[in-house]
This record gives structure tokens, sequence and C-alpha cells, in this order.
């Protein structure tokens, strides 16, 4: 396998990845958008935290 055999891998593997949580975050309801929005903020928060102290 050649180098450019592994990247188009990789770029199709990642490409599908994100069709993948696009489409899962597209089809949320408010809520669910309000609770994934809550979590990532808590989580960026926490890294945030912990790279301060």
């Amino acid at each position: 396998m050649d180098l450019q055999m592994l990247n188009d891998r990789l770029n199709d593997a990642v490409n599908r990845w994100v069709r993948a949580v696009t489409e899962y975050f597209s089809e949320l309801n408010r809520n669910e958008q309000y609770g994934w929005i809550a979590f990532a903020t808590g989580l960026v928060l926490f890294v945030v935290g912990i790279v301060l102290w």
C-alpha cells in the first residue's frame, strides 16, 4: 500500500464520518440540541480549567 492509497482511504473514512455526524445532528430536536450544546460547553470549560490550573 503506497502513501497515496493510504491518504485516499483516510480521506474517505473522514468524509463518511463527517457525513454521519452531520446527519445525526441535523435530525435532533431542539431539546437534544440544547443537551449537546450544554455537554460541549461543559467539556470545553473542564479542559480550560485543567489547563489553567
